[in-house]
């Protein structure tokens, strides 16, 4: 009878024992730092739409397999973006100069943000290998922005083409978002966005300017498109 029960007891050690390597194996959440999260990725599941959060139980038996799964791990922060936008409009040093002013026919924009991406939002973008890992997280959140200044800059120009007033200085988060023509369901959340040091060049005379000098040179497209060359090369 002792035997039976020291069998007995080594059996229940040994399943003890085995029970507690399984869970360790597929114990999840203890792998996330408090700041980010995790995706689990499998070659029997795929991409788990569950994410693993810190603090959260979470528990996959695609672990008890080995190098069947692993944990992708992302980061929840916010992002300071910058970015600088700043040309001359074609031949407008040669343009410029012709008046008596010599006006500048140059632009520069000076933005500023603050960006956010949500879990929900990075998984997706995971789910449609939009991103890989962590690191392009930045990178498509920089590229985004890149695109939504210069829809702001096409925009600006389009209504100082028009003869609207633009006062760039008194634009809000709100109005430059609206001017690029932001939607609220988009994958990155701009909390703010400013815009400092801006010159935005006169579209009006500078055309005005153009076509006077086509007009008066009297030339063909050919060798106005020459002149010009020429021009710019000097310049």
């Amino acid at each position: 009878m002792k035997k039976f029960l020291k069998n007995l007891f080594a059996c229940f050690i040994i399943l003890s024992v085995f029970a507690a390597v399984l869970f360790f194996l597929g114990w999840t959440q203890f792998k996330v730092p408090s700041d980010g999260f995790g995706v689990i990725v499998s070659k029997t599941g795929g991409i788990s739409k569950q994410i693993v959060e810190p603090g959260v139980f979470s528990w996959h038996w695609e672990f008890l397999i080995p190098s069947n799964a692993q944990m992708k791990i992302f980061k929840i922060k916010h992002y300071k973006l910058k970015k600088n936008i700043s040309y001359t409009v074609p031949n407008g040093d040669f343009y410029g100069s012709l008046l008596s002013s010599d006006t500048d026919f140059s632009a520069n924009y000076d933005f500023t943000a603050d960006a956010f991406i949500s879990r929900e939002n990075i998984l997706e973008l995971f789910s449609s290998s939009k991103i890989s890992n962590e690191e392009e997280i930045e990178e498509y959140i920089n590229n985004d922005f890149q695109e939504l200044c210069g829809k702001i800059v096409t925009a600006m120009q389009i209504k100082v083409e028009k003869g609207d007033l633009i006062l760039p200085e008194l634009l809000t988060s709100e109005d430059l978002l609206k001017l690029a023509g932001y939607k609220k369901d988009s994958m990155i959340e701009y909390s703010t966005i400013k815009l400092s040091d801006v010159t935005i060049p006169d579209f009006r005379l500078f055309k005005i300017v153009r076509d006077k000098y086509i007009e008066k040179q009297k030339l063909t497209p050919d060798f106005l498109k020459e002149a010009e060359e020429e021009s710019a090369a000097v310049n």
